[in-house]
């Protein structure tokens, strides 16, 4: 079983998810929101950009990124928490009593019983309220436990090598921008069975139970919110279980991805120009996931293990994006739109057997697909007269999932200072926050050296309560070089 979550096992679980898995959707965003169109021709998303970036006497410019990051629920003792639940449903603690009032451990048959320490008592003196009262206050709390596994209880991470190209001499008119990206990321989330215990559906049941004649056969009785009892009036035997499907599903992803962007000015009038770009992409995913009912968890970082052995199901598909954007002396605005296509891919099917409630298996078949939606996205720039400041900000007109069916709408603001010389340093400091599902909040800082080196740290403004210390529970970093030729 897990104890307690130590500063030891914290670490070895950061470390363990960052060699898993690859990179963050927030070290996406953040290479998304730069301003000054000249310099930083590799952080927008926009596939417009490349024909309004300046043209230079190098054939081509070269980028390479290297980043990781991790995210996880605001749960102090998460592993505790798994393990408690996993206790309540697999039987330990919960068994059989009789009319003679002994006890045996076990879970009264061939699925996992229920081991929330209800004491039913001898049911030829049947203190029903009793019984009910106990029955739902025990059930109340496995509830509130699954509840806040479900809500808060995931945790992700991901690792990504990013190298871009922008080639200089016009292309048909236009200017070209590559993209190569590997990324590996996983993620772990809690998906509860709802318990919706009825003291009435309870006491009638106990009432039968109660009525049963020695002759009668060995008899299954349903108390609600999956608790079953059985009776068997000829020894006064009663065994309990507690069907609840609550599961932990863990999931992870490799994608490999090349893409071109293709991008013409078609207006041009008084020192501003207007520029179109269109982003085909081939992607290669491969995908695996892992259920694992919390009845059938007896180590919760074994979990890990599961996912780390998985096989990858790989599928391919093509995505196209589209871009516009708006250029003038100190202005930029712009507007892309992504995956317009909506390209689609499939996790592998599960193991369901050990599975009773049709609605569990229906919602992990629906958490097998995942669809990278259409997603609007406005951007704007602007630079002092000098090109030394620099503020750039964007936002998401909408939410969509990520590949763990996680939904994100990011808003990023950022702003920049550049050195007069060509080996003065250039300094970043941004806000992001995510508008969907988490709602976190980062701050980002970004350094560039010699105008070769760069790096990027973002820290989640979101914290939790760990052994006493308070800590981000969002960390991202990227860094990477950038050369032209």
């Amino acid at each position: 079983m897990c104890k307690k979550l130590s500063a030891h096992h914290f670490g070895l679980l950061l470390h363990f998810m960052l060699l898993l898995c690859s990179v963050s959707a927030l070290a996406q965003q953040e290479r998304s929101s730069s301003a000054r169109l000249n310099s930083y021709f590799f952080s927008s998303a926009n596939p417009a950009l490349p024909a309004a970036s300046e043209s230079s006497k190098e054939a081509m410019k070269l980028r390479f990124d290297l980043g990781g990051g991790v995210e996880y629920g605001n749960v102090e003792d998460l592993f505790e928490l798994l393990d408690k639940a996993a206790k309540s449903l697999n039987g330990s603690g919960g068994g059989s009593s009789s009319s003679s009032g002994s006890s045996s451990g076990g879970s009264g048959g061939d699925k996992p019983g229920t081991g929330i320490g209800i004491e039913i008592g001898d049911i030829l003196d049947p203190e029903y309220k009793e019984i009910i009262d106990a029955v739902g206050k025990e059930l109340g709390t496995l509830a509130g436990v699954l509840a806040v596994v479900a809500t808060e209880g995931y945790a992700k991470a991901s690792i990504n090598q990013n190298l871009t190209v922008l080639f200089n001499k016009p292309v048909a008119g236009g200017r070209v921008r590559v993209f190569l990206d590997k990324e590996r990321a996983s993620s772990a989330a809690g998906v509860a069975d709802e318990i919706n215990f009825n003291g009435q559906q309870a006491e009638q049941q106990l009432r039968d139970a109660w009525n049963l004649q020695p002759e009668d056969p060995e008899t299954e009785f349903d108390l609600s919110g999956g608790l079953l009892l059985r009776v068997d009036p000829a020894s006064g035997k009663v065994r309990f279980k507690l069907e609840n499907d609550s599961l932990l599903l863990t999931k992870a992803i490799e994608e490999t991805s090349l893409a071109i962007d293709y991008s013409r000015v078609f207006w041009q009038r008084d020192g501003q120009q207007l520029s179109l770009g269109i982003r085909p992409k081939f992607i290669r995913l491969g995908l695996t996931n892992v259920a694992t009912r919390l009845g059938d968890l007896s180590d919760s970082e074994a979990l890990f293990d599961a996912i780390k052995n998985a096989q990858y199901q790989y599928e391919q598909d093509l995505g196209l994006s589209l871009g516009l954007l708006w250029q003038s002396q100190q202005f930029s605005a712009g507007l892309s739109l992504r995956d317009v296509n909506s390209p689609s891919f499939k996790y592998p099917v599960m193991d369901y057997s050990r599975f009773t409630k049709v609605s569990m298996v229906s919602a992990l078949e629906r958490s097998r697909s995942y669809t990278k939606d259409p997603q609007a996205n406005v951007e704007f720039g602007w630079q002092s007269s000098s090109a030394r400041w620099n503020v750039a900000g964007s936002a998401d007109f909408n939410a969509v999932d990520d590949p763990f069916l996680l939904p994100y709408q990011w808003l990023n603001v950022s702003a920049s200072y550049t050195g007069k010389r060509w080996y003065s340093s250039s300094l970043r400091l941004g806000l992001a926050q995510n508008l969907a599902g988490t709602k976190l909040s980062y701050m980002t800082l970004g350094y560039t050296l010699f105008n070769i080196w760069n790096i990027e740290l973002a820290g989640g403004l979101d914290t939790l309560s760990l052994q006493g210390s308070e800590l981000p529970r969002s960390l991202a970093i990227s860094t990477g070089l950038q050369f032209a030729f």
